[in-house]
């Protein structure tokens, strides 16, 4: 009988500023996820509250209920922590360039504009936490790169273990090369490319997105996103949906042929990577057997 694999300890949650009805009813919703919820109790130290609970790794704060003080809150939970990763996602009725510009230089990692659905709360907070996953799996595989490897035992049992073995740097190399190609054939650039890439991974989790989230999570300057996706939807790439949960938001999806460009990317990627592992595979085998003899 196989064994169950344990499930990951999901972090901690402060939400700070909001109506109680409010705040309750994102608690409840996040609960339903997996996450613990703590209220934040003081607003002139939360940098206490979060450091006398370590599974605290996220914070939400409703800028807006907390008014100039937010800002003194939010730059405490970003920088008060030196070992330990601490996300911040703010809620704002202020849209604005500035305002959103303002919170990235605060290093904040996602920005909502009210009105906002528990989903969309939800959604940003998954991201936080898939973000922190990658970051702290790199950070594990750096630390194990730098140790010393062991002394090499050249026998051809141990190149057929390393089937699967890619240099990462012709794999980069040959991903680059890749999407420029890519961007070249579906007349996209960087940005829509990147766009693309992002819409058709929610899709395949079954995960709405919405303009604001794209466009944020794009890296580009927010009005330079905006026309990049205008252009997409003119190339029948992507197309706009309203949500069926809460008609206040549109969420995009990539069209028929959008879902397609993407699709032959993937291929592509996926023939790169097995290209390289057969030639790493066909190497190891002849400095095993040249070795041996």
């Amino acid at each position: 009988m196989a064994t169950a694999q344990p499930q990951p300890v999901l972090p901690a949650l402060l939400i700070l500023g909001g109506d109680e009805p409010r705040s309750k009813s994102l608690s409840d919703a996040l609960i339903s996820r997996g996450f613990d919820c703590v209220y934040g109790t003081s607003l002139n130290n939360p940098v206490n509250q979060v450091r006398n609970n370590a599974r605290i790794r996220v914070a939400l704060v409703d800028l807006s209920a907390l008014g100039a003080q937010g800002y003194k809150v939010i730059r405490e939970l970003r920088f008060g922590f030196a070992n330990r990763h601490m996300d911040v996602i703010v809620i704002s009725e202020q849209g604005s360039p500035e305002a959103i510009i303002e919170m990235l230089r605060f290093g904040v990692v996602d920005f909502l504009i009210k009105p906002t659905s528990d989903g969309d709360v939800v959604s940003a907070v998954e991201r936080a936490v898939a973000r922190q996953t990658i970051e702290l799996e790199g950070e594990r595989s750096a630390s194990e790169a730098s140790a010393p490897p062991p002394p090499p035992q050249a026998r051809p049992q141990d190149a057929l273990n390393r089937i699967d073995e890619v240099t990462p740097l012709r794999l980069l190399v040959g991903l680059e090369r890749l999407k420029s190609r890519h961007r070249e054939r579906s007349s996209v650039d960087e940005i829509e490319l990147n766009m693309l890439i992002d819409l058709a991974w929610h899709m395949s989790n079954n995960r709405p997105v919405s303009v604001t989230a794209l466009a944020f999570g794009s890296g580009a300057p927010l009005a330079t996103a905006h026309r990049r996706l205008r252009k997409l939807e003119t190339q029948g790439l992507v197309s706009r949906q309203r949500d069926h949960s809460d008609g206040r938001q549109i969420n995009l999806t990539l069209t028929s042929r959008g879902l397609t460009s993407v699709q032959g990317l993937e291929t592509d990627v996926q023939n790169l990577s097995k290209r390289l592992a057969t030639e790493a595979t066909n190497a190891a085998l002849a400095a095993a057997t040249a070795a041996a003899q």
